[in-house]
């Protein structure tokens, strides 16, 4: 007999069958209700799940099959529950059994039944100030809990309710209580609360008050728990005792006897009560200060306070402040209120004791009644502070228009001052316009405060500029010009007058002879000054020193010998510039104008005319493709443009519109097509950008940094495709990396280049310097192209005359004068100038106009120029040489000697110094010097000297 082999398959399905309903029914605070099983269609019931559906759950509680209801609701709750089920078959002719799972739902409608209130009055009728709890039952159908009953008033000034159910009545009128009833519908009382009626009032018969003193009265109504609306104080006098209407507050107001009475609710009116006013006695209280009191401050407002309102008794006007000696303070007496005030006129004396006096019967009260004791008050005043007076500025030399600020340290004081000297008299408003030499006086006042200190200041004029030669308008010829500074006042030689110099270049000394002649500094070259180069005149502060002893401010002094372009420069993209002889460089052509370092974007300008760029000191430049450089006097590097490959050599390729600077020490510099060359001044040769042809070195990479090359460099020229090197010893070196690019910079047109002094080509443009300082600039990139001049270069004028400056000098014997005279016009071009005089044993002339007087007389000094055609014109001077001091030591010819003469002559009067001649003991002031002010001391020790 075969065995019968039993498999038992699970298969899970999701099928649909009828949804079957079942109502519930629970109650709010009632047992929890199990619900009925699902009753799955055939099978077995494997497991079911209940949920409150939605906003079910905010009423009933949903668990394990089990429902629990915790609020009322007037809706039906719903339950769903989702249910499995399993169904076994068996397959007899294979002996298998096949078990199937399936899945249902059930709803389960919940009615929540109401646990409504029992015995709650629908209304309700009570008495203002009657208090009730309002009594309630429920139904209970068994085993549920009390309700929770919550308590509201529609009116609380009606009637006011608690959470404990407990009604209070507040005032007439109605209002409607609620209960909100958790298990079961809310509940409604409607309260009617009415008034009881006041029948009589009663106040006490006679009350007794003090004049400005207030007390609280109060009234009994008849009955005690009637309801009382509105209370109404009045008085038959209210002169004598006024009431608040409201409060029944009375108040005294004047001595005598009146009557008050109280009507409640507007209609029952009390008794009327005697009401009698007394007057208060007027006391003291006290004063604003101590008495005895020390360090008070001398202007004090004095006060005494008293009890009452006061006003003026008999002997007000005897009320005094009176000093230790009994003389009377004037001052402003007051009375306010309750207070007696005194505040002096004038701020009183420093130090000084003072008495304040009220005598009996000076004050009364608002009723005449006199205070009849004297009041006394004594105090020592505190010292007064010394204001401080102070002056800007402190110096002793102004300019005309300088403001002079006086100040003091108390800023309500007045200050007065002069401006001669003489006593301060003149109220100071605002700043002083200096206007010439002063000797300011001042002094500020102030009442309360010592006056200040006393200012005494001379301000004197200070020495100005007044003429500068050459000056703005350029000459032709500079071979005879001897530069000058004219002064506003006399000038002397100052204690470092020998450190005057004048500077080729801001560099190479230019040897000349440094005089002094009234208000005028000449400087006299022992050479003709170079046309077309910047010099810088150069005075040291204390070099020159007034009459009045005023030394100089530093001064530097930039001229150039001419107005035209020394040097001309063009690179790319077709920018062009040109240095002129006053150190200024001028651009053209197409120039960066922004360069946006963050996202590398660059825009350019067009400007077709030049137009000043550097304002000064410029002396070599050089333009590559995209950069340019140009060095200052200082030997200082300055950069600008792009520079895609490092070509500032400052580790960066951030662009500039504007030149930065770069190093110092720089002697010569050369740009090429993105690469730098430059020759420091110790002759070592450094290069920075571009290297990817091995332009720099066999690194073949960028350097944003100048690296070193070579030594014993003098100078270098760096083209597009090639290194040109001069060494120190004159010998040449070069090397080329890019001979084609390097031809692009060639000319490739037939503009002639002969009459030019140098010329250089760009990308597509040249740039070529005249010979006579112009610029011009033309096309490279086409035929023919015809050159445009856009510098002005030297122009001369027919010579027309000669003008003299200074047509008569006076010197002493041994002095020296300058003698300045000028072509007509100043662009004229003539030969050397020649001077002659007409008694060489008065005075002597030099080839540039010096004049030396050789002894005591008058005569003519002749200077006479030729124009390029032969024409010849002359100009006459006079030159007067007085005898000079007996001493022999007015060295400037003024007929005194003064510190220009103390440190010219010592060495003439003296010769050798002997051994006789102690300069210590000369130097009278001990400033190390011997000057103007040691002369007058000196002369004895000088003789004895000699």
């Amino acid at each position: 007999m075969k065995s019968v082999i039993k498999v038992i398959f699970i298969i899970a399905l999701c099928l649909s069958f009828p949804v079957t309903t079942h109502a519930v029914y629970v109650y709010v605070g009632g047992p929890s209700k199990s619900l009925p099983k699902p009753f799955p269609p055939r099978g077995t019931l494997v497991s079911a799940n209940y949920i409150a559906d939605g906003g079910s759950s905010d009423y009933i509680y949903c668990s394990y099959g089990s429902v629990k209801a915790y609020k009322y609701t007037e809706y039906t709750c719903r339950v769903r529950c989702d249910y499995n089920y399993e169904v076994t078959e068996t397959n007899y002719s294979s002996g298998n059994s096949f078990t199937y799972r399936y899945s249902g739902v059930e709803y389960y409608d919940v009615n929540i039944q109401p646990i409504r209130l029992k015995n709650v009055p629908s209304t309700k009728t009570m008495n203002v100030g009657d208090v009730e709890r309002i009594d309630w039952t429920y139904d209970n159908p068994g085993g549920v809990s009390e309700p929770k009953v919550e308590w509201s008033s529609s009116n609380y000034s009606v009637a006011d309710v608690n959470s404990s159910g407990y009604i209070t009545a507040r005032g007439s009128g109605t209002a409607t209580i609620t209960g909100k009833n958790n298990a079961g519908p809310n509940v409604e009382i409607k309260v009617t609360v009415n008034d009881i009626a006041v029948t009589g009032a009663t106040i006490s018969s006679s009350y007794s008050v003090v004049a400005d003193q207030s007390k609280p009265l109060s009234v009994t109504v008849t009955p005690s728990n009637a309801t009382v609306k509105k209370k109404e104080w009045y008085s038959a006098d209210a002169s004598i005792a006024r009431i608040n209407s409201s409060t029944g507050e009375l108040t005294g107001v004047w001595p005598g006897k009146t009557k008050v009475w109280c009507i409640v609710n507007g209609t029952v009116k009390s008794n009327e009560a005697e009401v009698k006013v007394t007057e208060p006695s007027l006391t003291f209280k006290n004063f604003s200060q101590t008495d005895g009191a020390t360090e008070v401050e001398t202007k004090p407002t004095l006060t005494a306070e008293f009890s009452h309102n006061l006003s003026r008794g008999d002997n007000y006007n005897s009320i005094l402040l009176t000093d230790g000696n009994g003389q009377q303070v004037n001052g402003t007496l007051s009375i306010s209120g309750t207070m007696l005030k005194f505040t002096p006129t004038k701020h009183l004396q420093p130090t000084t004791n003072y008495t304040w006096t009220i005598p009996a019967n000076a004050l009364k009260n608002k009723w005449g009644t006199s205070y009849t004791t004297t009041r006394k008050l004594s105090f020592t005043t505190a010292d007064w502070k010394r204001m401080t007076l102070s002056l800007q500025p402190e110096a002793k030399f102004l300019n005309r228009g300088d403001q002079i600020v006086l100040t003091c340290s108390a800023p309500e004081a007045t200050i007065y001052y002069s401006t001669d000297g003489s006593n301060p008299s003149k109220a100071y408003s605002s700043p002083l316009a200096f206007e010439g030499d002063i000797t300011l006086r001042a002094i500020a006042r102030l009442d309360g405060y010592y006056d200040s200190n006393e200012v005494t200041h001379q301000y004197l004029q200070s020495v100005e500029i007044v003429e500068k030669f050459p000056g703005e308008k350029p000459l032709y010829n500079y071979a005879d010009v001897n530069p000058y500074i004219v002064f506003s006042q006399q000038i002397k030689q100052g204690t470092l007058f020998s450190t005057i110099a004048i500077k080729k270049e801001g560099r190479e000394a230019v040897d000349c002879q440094v005089l002094i002649y009234g208000n005028t500094l000449f400087f006299v070259p022992k050479e003709p000054l170079e046309q077309g180069s910047a010099f810088t005149a150069l005075i040291p502060e204390g070099s020159i020193v007034t009459e009045k002893g005023e030394e100089n401010k530093a001064i530097e002094w930039i001229f150039a010998t001419g107005d035209y372009a020394t040097a001309a420069s063009t690179g790319g993209p077709e920018l062009m510039t040109a240095i002129k002889t006053d150190g200024t460089l001028w651009s053209w052509g197409k120039r960066l104008k922004e360069a946006n370092a963050e996202d590398g974007s660059y825009s350019y300008t067009v400007q077709a005319d030049p137009s000043s760029f550097v304002s000064s000191d410029v002396t070599a430049v050089s333009s590559g493709y995209m950069h340019h450089a140009i060095i200052k006097r200082d030997g200082s590097l300055w950069m600008w443009g792009r520079q895609l490959c490092g070509e500032f050599g400052n580790g960066s390729t951030t662009a500039s519109a504007q030149p930065v600077k770069v190093m110092d020490g720089v002697k010569s510099v050369s740009c090429g097509l993105q690469t730098t060359a430059i020759v420091k001044t110790d002759g070592t040769l450094w290069m920075c950008g571009r290297n990817d042809m091995g332009q720099i070195d066999e690194s073949r990479m960028v350097k944003k940094q100048f690296v070193k090359i070579a030594e014993g460099v003098s100078n270098v020229t760096l083209n597009w495709g090639s290194l040109q090197i001069v060494k120190a010893d004159g010998t040449r070196d070069s090397r080329t990396w890019d001979e084609k690019i390097d031809g692009q910079r060639n000319p490739s047109n037939s503009v002639s280049t002969s009459g030019y002094e140098a010329v250089q080509y760009g990308w597509k443009n040249a740039v070529a310097l005249g010979k006579d300082g112009s610029v011009w600039t033309w096309d490279d990139s086409s035929e023919g192209a015809t050159p445009t001049k856009v510098i002005e270069g030297r122009t001369s004028s027919a010579l027309t005359g000669l003008k003299a400056v200074n047509e008569a000098v006076t010197i002493a014997v041994g002095g020296k004068g300058v003698l300045t005279a000028l072509p007509v016009p100043l662009t004229a071009d003539y030969s050397t100038m020649k001077w002659t005089s007409d008694n060489s044993s008065v005075v002597t002339v030099s080839n540039r106009g010096v004049v030396t007087g050789i002894k005591e007389g008058k005569t003519a000094v002749t200077a006479e120029i030729a124009s390029a055609s032969g024409q010849r014109f002359s100009k006459k001077f006079t030159v007067i040489v007085n005898k000079g001091t007996s001493l022999k030591g007015d060295a400037n010819g003024d007929g005194k000697v003064d510190i220009v003469d103390v440190t010219m002559t010592i060495s003439q009067i003296l010769g050798q110094n002997p051994a006789g001649f102690n300069k210590t003991a000369a130097d009278v002031n001990g400033d190390g010097r011997v000057d103007i002010v040691d002369v007058t001391s000196i002369i004895d020790i000088i003789l004895k000297a000699k």
